[in-house]
């Protein structure tokens, strides 16, 4: 399975948490707008993740071993919807690139990226996450 390792932080986040604060909305609203700051998802890795309808892309809480899929619907370059962004980030929002349609989180297994491999160079993303300083990986899961 083709897909994006995407990390995030809680550094501007209230107390509970970055995901806490999405599944409030999502438990609400049945969706949440997951904001992914710096340069957008590009248009071809988007159609690649969604070739067979949903996808599933793998959140990791920096400085954590917090992992979790993200169940997406879509994925846009400017929030459609900020009312179904967490309160914290709604002023900020022109600093995020790309924004992910999020219907379900599910906690990924511990070693799941002992399962994935970086798609351009092949390397198990368990050896690289911590040394590496990009927002978000194409991996293949294997």
């Amino acid at each position: 399975m083709k897909t994006i390792v995407l990390r995030y932080s809680d550094s501007f986040a209230p107390n509970n948490g970055s995901l806490f604060e999405h599944e409030k909305i999502l438990n609400e609203n049945g969706y949440v707008w997951w904001g992914k700051k710096g340069p957008r998802i590009s248009p071809k890795v988007i159609s690649d993740l969604f070739s067979d309808g949903q996808s599933k892309i793998l959140l990791i809480r920096g400085g954590s071993s917090e992992k979790y899929w993200a169940i997406v619907e879509e994925i846009v370059d400017e929030c459609p919807q900020p009312s179904y962004v967490p309160e914290y980030y709604r002023k900020e929002l022109v600093f995020y690139g790309s924004f992910l349609k999020i219907i379900q989180f599910v906690k990924a297994d511990d070693d799941i990226l002992d399962h994935c491999y970086v798609y351009t160079t092949g390397k198990c993303m368990a050896d690289i996450i911590n040394k590496a300083m990009a927002s978000y990986y194409i991996v293949e899961v294997k």
